[in-house]
């Protein structure tokens, strides 16, 4: 399945067939086929034709709508999901407690060792400043998180 990205200004996304184009005037810049297309983002100024809207809908296919800049506005989203069977996967897994437990260990073990990167990257910046100490703690909260048995603790 296929994320299109469209970020040319000005640019028009018409459905023709069983395919999304997107064009520009009298420029074709792109065409994909609706059962290959799995999301569509929209950065800025993006005209969606309606017909184009009703095709991406009823294919399943999300629509994300980004500022220029890459703001989140908003999405549409089709009645029904197209990968029913992924979303059952992933809620069996959340009932495995083990899975959970592994999860959170390893986000929080990222959040810790990025947040010991923002403190020496601060020592960096600001050598009279000593970031020593808080990036020891940081280390031993990051091994104390390896060492968690249960998600209350």
């Amino acid at each position: 399945m296929t994320t299109l990205y469209v970020t040319r200004q000005g640019a028009s996304i018409r459905r023709v067939s069983q395919r999304i184009q997107v064009c520009r005037g009298q420029e074709t810049l792109e065409t994909v086929r609706l059962r290959e297309l799995e999301r569509l983002v929209l950065f800025g100024n993006i005209d969606l034709t309606a017909g184009a809207l009703t095709a991406l809908l009823e294919a399943g296919v999300e629509t994300v709508l980004l500022s220029f800049g890459g703001k989140f506005r908003g999405r549409l989203c089709p009645a029904e999901g197209r990968n029913i069977f992924l979303r059952r996967a992933q809620f069996q897994r959340y009932e495995e407690e083990t899975f959970r437990l592994k999860t959170a260990q390893i986000l929080l073990e990222a959040k810790a060792r990025n947040g010991r990167a923002v403190l020496q990257r601060h020592g960096w910046n600001h050598p009279e400043t000593d970031m020593a100490d808080a990036i020891a703690r940081m280390e031993k909260s990051r091994e104390r998180m390896r060492a968690q048995t249960s998600l209350e603790s």
